[in-house]
């Protein structure tokens, strides 16, 4: 009986480690820290490449979204090392909204991942190579440059051990359209305010909307106005920089497309809309 205890216990000990972590080791510059993991061990014969860069800042310090807001500079990064047969996507968590000396950020504290996909020739392996610019910010701002590769060998793209955290990193990017729980129903842009209309299963308590591209200076925090009868519904609107009291929104953003992204207590949606 013992015997088989023991054979019992070394399968399950077996088992649960069969699944390989592949993951580069962490590359550190004053105050932050990046890393590549792999959601599989080997590429597939369909050559996907799901994957992430873990970014770990410390204690007290930010990094940006991939539009800064008022101040700082979003994170570049250069894949020209990579030996993918097709370019490296990079997909954004939902950014967190900060005020400093009444200036508005948009960006990430703490420990973070933006999920990677690409494509591979089937059957052989890859690498992915990526050289960070970060800027870091506490009370003062610092640009950091850091550098990681990720050799994946070619086999049969069998889940590994760090599966959860891409897939993590993947539930963190808002959703590319309505979900059933969150909408934005309209968008118009006049002279002076982006005007939105939106509804959310749960209300509008600490939601917040991010409008892009960045020269249109859209950053202020925006004015929510939920309707009396039905809390679900709001007008959400974000005022022009006062800096550029002059400026004309409608016509600055002819002929472009603006990318919205809503944040409520029912998650995050991002929406396209030409104009």
């Amino acid at each position: 009986m013992r015997l088989s205890i023991v054979f019992v216990a070394f399968f399950l000990l077996l088992s649960s480690s069969s699944a390989r972590a592949l993951e580069s080791p962490w590359k550190s510059a004053d105050h932050v820290q990046i890393r590549l993991v792999s959601a599989s061990d080997s590429i597939g014969k369909d050559g996907v490449i799901n994957a992430a860069l873990e970014v770990r800042l410390e204690d007290g310090w930010h990094a940006y979204w991939r539009m800064a807001g008022d101040g700082g500079l979003a994170p570049t990064f250069d894949w020209k090392g990579s030996t993918t047969s097709s370019d490296i996507v990079v997909d954004w968590p939902t950014p967190e909204r900060s005020e400093t000396a009444g200036l508005q950020s948009f960006g990430y504290t703490g420990s973070y991942a933006l999920p990677l996909t690409a494509k591979a020739d089937g059957g052989k392996e890859a690498k992915l190579a990526v050289k960070a610019d970060i800027m870091v910010c506490h009370d003062i701002c610092i640009p950091q440059s850091l550098e990681s590769e990720l050799a994946i060998p070619a086999g049969d793209g069998k889940e590994g051990a760090d599966a959860a955290l891409v897939d993590k990193a993947r539930k963190s990017v808002p959703v590319k359209d309505d979900t059933p729980a969150l909408k934005i129903e309209s968008a118009v842009v006049g002279p002076d305010a982006l005007v939105v209309n939106a509804w959310s299963a749960n209300g509008f308590d600490d939601a917040d909307l991010f409008a892009e591209p960045a020269d249109l200076v859209l950053y202020a925090k925006p004015e929510i106005t939920v309707d009396a009868k039905d809390k679900r519904k709001a007008v959400i609107k974000i005022a022009k920089n006062s800096s550029e009291p002059d400026a004309n929104l409608a016509k600055e953003a002819m002929g472009k497309t603006l990318v919205l992204t809503l944040v409520t207590k029912d998650g995050a949606i991002e929406k396209s809309y030409p104009f």
